[in-house]
């Protein structure tokens, strides 16, 4: 592995002095010139604060012992190695932006800790399958974990935001977009589709931990295949050493949630005062998409779901859907939406 430190358009370009490879740790701005193809290795380690990863329309790829021959994890498989296309850890000021498209990884891009970071115009993807013989276990497109509110802002009070991830296409992952005990993020405006795995918990977006973090603008459709937890978009706790990390006062809106193999929008259990409206969540759970997905239990799944041991959610009566689950207040959802 190489430490890098590049200053603009320097990546695989034929009059430079050396190529960006696979595994290379790389610091300042740098813009890629060709594809890469990494073989079981991770695509880009960043090595400083204020890094800027722009793929210029280029691909990073990831081949290896996982799923259909890619990095992803295979369901039920121990042992494999853990990859990720752009790989960040407690730096801050990180960007990753497109376009282009990195592929196959476990992490296609995993942001650890710091903040104000960057991740927008990326197709993230892997593995196309079907339910019959899915064997796609962990797969994440965009993973940040522990990142921070940014500073406050002395005329507004707001602290600036620790991840925004904007104008994404997340597919053929178990989770499309993932952000784990992370606060002040911003999700928006993002396509998370087609995002399956045998054993469940596939999700386009998963919000587990952490607080005030924005869901907006997004579109997350054909997720999941009717098995347990199964989704479109969903706020739940997170768990660090048995300890439980609720996830508080979060905002999901103006999201167009349908056709999920699973619930729509679901709150889960240690979730509290989010807010949850003009959201568009319709037709989930109630098919097998022509036998893309399991045949759903009656009764299984719903637009807007709430589990136990939450309060003080704010589920308001103009988002736009069929069904609903009892303990969501009456006429929130209405079959002729």
């Amino acid at each position: 592995m190489r430490n890098l430190f590049v200053i603009a358009s320097l990546t695989l370009l034929s009059h430079c002095a050396f190529a960006i490879q696979c595994g290379d740790t790389v610091s300042g701005t740098v813009t890629l010139g060709a594809d890469m193809v990494c073989n079981n290795i991770n695509g880009l380690n960043v090595g400083a604060d204020n890094t800027t990863i722009n793929l210029n329309g280029h691909t990073i790829s990831c081949i290896g012992p996982g799923f259909n021959g890619s990095c992803q994890w295979v369901d039920g498989v121990s042992g494999l190695p853990s990859r990720a296309g752009i790989y960040s850890s407690n730096k801050k000021g990180i960007k990753v932006v497109g376009p282009g498209t990195i592929s196959g990884f476990l992490y296609d891009v995993y942001i650890y800790g710091g903040t104000g970071h960057t991740v927008s115009g990326l197709t993230l993807t892997g593995p196309v399958t079907k339910l019959v013989g899915n064997h796609r276990g962990l797969a994440i497109g965009v993973a940040v974990n522990n990142a921070v509110c940014g500073p406050v802002n002395p005329l507004t009070g707001v602290a600036g935001y620790s991840a925004n991830v904007y104008s994404n296409t997340a597919q053929n992952q178990s989770q499309g977009i993932s952000i784990s005990d992370t606060s002040c993020a911003q999700i928006i405006r993002n396509t998370a589709s087609n995002n399956t795995s045998a054993s469940g918990g596939s999700h386009g977006i998963l919000v587990s931990g952490g607080n005030h973090n924005t869901i907006m603008g997004n579109t997350a459709s054909l997720n999941g295949l009717n098995r347990a937890f199964d989704g479109g978009i969903r706020i739940t706790y997170s768990s660090t050493n048995n300890i439980i990390n609720s996830t508080d006062s979060n905002s999901v809106s103006s999201n167009i949630v349908q056709s999920n193999c699973g619930s729509g929008i679901t709150v889960g259990h240690h979730s509290t005062n989010n807010s949850i409206y003009t959201n568009t969540v319709k037709f989930n759970g109630v098919s097998a998409q022509g036998g893309s997905c399991d045949v759903p239990a009656a009764g299984a799944f719903h637009d807007l779901a709430e589990e136990v041991s939450g309060q003080g959610n704010i589920w308001n009566a103009n988002n736009i859907c069929h069904t609903q689950t009892a303990n969501i207040p009456a006429g929130v959802c209405n079959p002729n939406e």
